[in-house]
C-alpha cells in the first residue's frame, strides 16, 4: 500500500522538524516565529488541528514539496504549524541534520544532479539540513583536481534552485589513508551549516605531515556520526551547536540493498536487529561486496544514534524526483514520489514492506533502521510461561485496543493452543497466533488464527513496528518455519477497521462483513 500521512505521522513531523525562528542572511530577509496553536485559534479542538496538519503533510506528499512549503499561510490557517522556509540563526536551536553520501557522481547526468540539488534544498526548507560527502575512488594523477570539480558540480546543482553550498577543506585529518579520519575543525562544517549553507566534503584529508591524502568516504560517514552522536561538551573536540543526526542518506547509482525475492528490486525496509545476519550472508554469497560495505557502514552508524534515526539508500534518479517525470524520462514514464521527502514526512517507505513481492511494485530504495529485536516463541508456548512477561503483554494489548482485557477468561480460551507468539522489542508490539478448529469438530484440520495483533499506541504509525511483526508472522507460514505445514493465517476484521484497505492488497485476504 502506498504510504500516506495520518494524524500521528503529521503530528510527529510537525513537532520534530518545525523550527521556531528563521533567518537567511544571503536573502536579507527573516520571518516571524511560526504560529502555534492556542485555545483562541481558528481551530478550537485538537481533532480539527490534526486534520489540518494531516492534510498539509499529505499535500506535501502529493505535490511538489517546494511549492507547498513556500506558500504563505492564509489568515484562517493560524492553527496550522507550518514548516519554516529558511534556515535558523546560529543560536541554541537544535539543528536536524542528514549525512548525504553521493557515490560515483561522474555517472550522474547534469539534469539528474540538478534534481538532487533541488531535493536537498527542499529537505532544508522542511527542516532537515544536509552535509554532503562525495564518495569517489582515487584514480589517475589528477585526483585532487577531479575531487574539486566534482564538488563544484554538486554545488552548482544546489545553487541552481536557490540553495547555498560550499566546499569544506581542512576539517579532516588522518593518521593513515585506510583509517578513520578525525574532525579536527568541526566549526568549518557547522558554521556554514547553521547559516543554511550545505557543506560539501570531498574524500580528502591532511595526514600527519600535512599532505593531502585520499580517504574512504564510508570512514568519513562513521567519523561524523561519532562526532554528532557525542556533541556534548565532553566530546573531543567539543561541539557547542546542538545537533540531531536524523538521517543517513546514500545516493548510489546501484540503488538499495538487493533482495533475493525481488530479482529486479531492493529490500523495502530492513530491521537491522532482526535481519542483518541473513542479509549479510546473502550479499556475501551473491558477491555484492559494494552493497555489503554500505550495509555494514549504516549498521555501525545507526548503532550510535537514537532509535528514531533511519537510513535511506536510493538512486540519484529517485532522489531527483519531484512527483513528476524525470527530465531524461520518456513521456510515458510514470510519475514517482521522491523517497527522501516522503520518508522525512512519514518516517516510512513509499509502500509497505509487508506486501507480497508478487503484488508490490519494484523499488530501488531501501529504508533501514537499527530496529527492534524480535522474540519468536514456538507452538505450545503458554502466555504464562517464564519467558513471557504476561503483565507487559496485557498492558500492550490494553494500550493498543484501548480496552480492558479479561485476563482470566482470555487465558482459559487460548493458553492451551498457542501456535506462535511474536514479541517486538520491550513489548512494543506482539502477535498471538492460535490453532483453531471448527466449533463442535475438534478433530478437523487445525488452522492458524491471528487472535491478537497489538502495537503500543506510541509506536503506531511510526518506527515500523507493525511491519516488523507482520513480516515475521508471514515468514512463519513456510515449510519448516514457525507454523510448520500451515497453509496460511486467517483473521477477522470489522467492516470499519482502517487496516482493511491494506489487508485487501494481500492475496486471498478474507474480509467478513460483521
Amino acid at each position: 500500500m502506498s504510504s500516506t500521512s495520518g494524524k500521528r505521522e503529521a503530528r510527529s513531523y510537525l513537532q520534530r522538524f518545525t523550527p521556531t525562528t528563521i533567518h537567511l542572511p544571503y536573502l536579507g530577509r527573516s520571518a516571524e516565529t511560526t504560529p502555534k496553536y492556542t485555545k483562541k485559534s481558528a481551530f478550537p479542538n485538537s481533532e480539527a488541528l490534526d486534520k489540518r496538519n494531516e492534510a498539509y503533510v499529505n499535500r506535501l506528499l502529493d505535490n511538489n514539496a517546494t511549492r507547498a512549503a513556500i506558500e504563505l499561510l492564509k489568515p484562517t490557517d493560524t492553527a496550522l504549524v507550518k514548516p519554516s522556509l529558511l534556515a535558523p540563526k546560529i543560536v541554541e536551536e537544535e539543528l536536524h541534520v542528514a549525512l548525504v553520501k553521493i557515490r560515483d557522481i561522474d555517472s550522474i547526468p547534469d539534469a539528474t544532479l540538478h534534481g538532487v540539488g533541488r531535493t536537498l534544498g527542499q529537505l532544508q526548507r522542511l527542516g532537515l539540513f544536509a552535509i554532503v560527502v562525495l564518495d569517489e575512488p582515487k584514480t589517475g594523477d589528477q585526483w585532487r583536481a577531479d575531487a574539486n570539480i566534482r564538488a563544484e558540480r554538486i554545488t552548482a546543482a544546489i545553487e541552481a534552485y536557490g540553495g547555498k553550498a560550499r566546499t569544506v577543506d581542512g576539517a579532516l585529518t588522518t593518521l593513515a589513508s585506510d583509517s578513520s579520519p578525525l574532525v579536527s575543525l568541526p566549526q568549518l562544517i557547522l558554521a556554514p551549516l547553521s547559516r543554511g549553507v550545505i557543506p560539501i566534503l570531498t574524500p580528502l584529508a591532511f595526514d600527519s605531515s600535512q599532505t593531502i591524502v585520499h580517504i574512504d568516504a564510508n570512514n568519513i560517514v562513521q567519523t561524523l556520526t561519532k562526532l554528532f552522536s557525542t556533541y556534548s561538551p565532553t566530546s573531543e573536540p567539543p561541539v557547542s551547536q546542538p545537533i540531531s543526526l536524523d538521517r543517513l542518506i546514500f545516493l548510489d547509482p546501484l540503488g538499495g540493498i538487493p533482495a533475493p525475492d525481488r530479482p529486479s528490486g531492493a529490500h523495502v525496509f530492513v530491521n537491522l536487529q532482526q535481519e542483518y545476519a541473513e542479509i549479510e550472508e546473502s550479499l556475501k554469497t551473491d558477491g555484492h561486496a559494494h552493497h555489503l560495505k554500505s550495509l555494514q557502514t549504516i549498521r555501525s552508524a545507526l548503532a550510535l544514534l537514537p532509535p528514531t534515526t533511519s537510513a535511506v539508500i536510493t538512486t540519484p534518479n529517485a532522489a531527483a524526483a519531484a512527483h513528476a517525470r524525470l527530465p531524461e524520462a520518456e513521456p510515458e514514464h510514470p510519475r514517482i514520489k521522491n523517497p527522501l521527502i516522503h520518508n522525512l514526512l512519514t518516517d516510512k517507505p513509499i509502500f509497505s514492506s509487508s506486501l507480497p513481492t508478487a503484488t508490490s511494485p519494484s523499488t530501488q530504495t531501501t529504508l533501514l533502521k537499527h530496529g527492534t529485536p524480535l522474540l519468536t516463541l514456538p507452538p505450545g508456548t503458554k502466555l504464562t510461561s517464564p519467558n513471557v512477561d504476561l503483565k507487559k503483554l496485557v498492558t500492550l494489548i490494553e494500550d493498543s485496543f484501548r480496552k480492558t482485557l479479561d485476563v482470566e477468561h482470555y487465558l482459559n480460551r487460548v493458553n492451551d493452543h498457542i501456535a506462535g507468539l511474536i514479541i517486538a522489542g520491550n513489548y512494543e508490539g506482539a502477535a498471538i497466533i492460535t490453532w483453531e478448529t471448527p466449533p463442535g469438530n475438534p478433530s478437523a484440520q487445525k488452522v492458524c488464527y491471528l487472535d491478537k495483533f497489538a502495537v503500543a499506541k506510541r509506536s503506531q504509525g511510526v518506527g515500523g513496528v507493525a511491519d516488523v511483526v507482520f513480516k515475521a508472522m508471514t515468514a512463519g507460514v513456510q515449510p519448516g518455519k514457525l507454523f510448520g505445514d500451515a497453509e496460511g493465517i486467517v483473521w477477522r476484521s470489522r467492516r470499519n477497521n482502517p487496516v482493511n484497505k491494506w489487508v485487501r492488497l494481500l492475496p486471498s485476504a478474507f474480509l467478513p462483513s460483521w
